[in-house]
């Protein structure tokens, strides 16, 4: 249920970087990032990642609990700024 509801949120996310961009660039670049970014340091599976994170049911950016936090916080950051731009 946690990666269901980031996966939302990570969902949400890009499409409202493509509503405030008007360019889906905004999100496959993000995406890209993320997937870059997030695998390496956290790790995947069984796999610790270079941040040597075990506890990824808490800690996990798109398995854990404060992930849930980490996104939905940025959810509401973009659209705030898409609130205030009118786009």
């Amino acid at each position: 249920p946690v990666f269901m509801v980031n996966a939302g949120l990570l969902g949400l996310n890009w499409g409202l970087m493509r509503l405030l961009s008007g360019s889906i660039f905004a999100a496959s670049l993000s995406h890209a990032t993320w997937n870059g970014v997030v695998y390496v340091l956290f790790g995947f599976g069984e796999k610790v990642g270079a941040l040597g994170i075990e506890k990824t049911a808490w800690y996990g950016p798109e398995v854990g609990i404060l992930g849930i936090g980490a996104n939905a916080l940025f959810a509401l950051v973009l659209w705030r700024r898409i609130t205030r731009s009118g786009a």
